[in-house]
């Protein structure tokens, strides 16, 4: 197995600060309430609520990566445009959990270093 992060130290205050950057826009971007969410219920719910609709979003963005797959194995070439999108939106996906969880930066990157030592 490769050193994926020899160079890099991701639990670094640079890199836990970019991660929450991104993390913020996603967060304001991406409000939970009742304008954006009709169906959002009482607060003791909320949690359970963003889990199943974290899960539909990141079943749509998988949908749409086994569609270019798929055309893929019928010869056509990648998509750049549409593989970015379906990147950024998996990013986006990930990162609104984590905040819905409250799941830190650092935990998710000593994740991360532990699992690609």
């Amino acid at each position: 197995m490769h050193d994926l992060w020899s160079e890099r130290d991701l639990t670094s205050v640079a890199a836990t600060h970019r991660i929450d950057e991104l993390r913020s826009f996603v967060a304001e971007a991406l409000p939970v309430t009742k304008m954006q969410y009709p169906s959002l219920p009482e607060a003791d719910s909320v949690i359970a609520f963003c889990v199943k609709h974290s899960a539909l979003h990141f079943s749509k963005t998988s949908g749409q990566l086994a569609a270019l797959a798929e055309k893929m194995d019928h010869g056509a070439h990648p998509d750049l445009g549409e593989a970015t999108k379906i990147v950024a939106n998996s990013l986006v996906n990930a990162l609104k959990l984590a905040e819905e969880l409250s799941i830190s930066t650092e935990s998710i990157l000593t994740f991360l270093n532990q699992k690609y030592p």
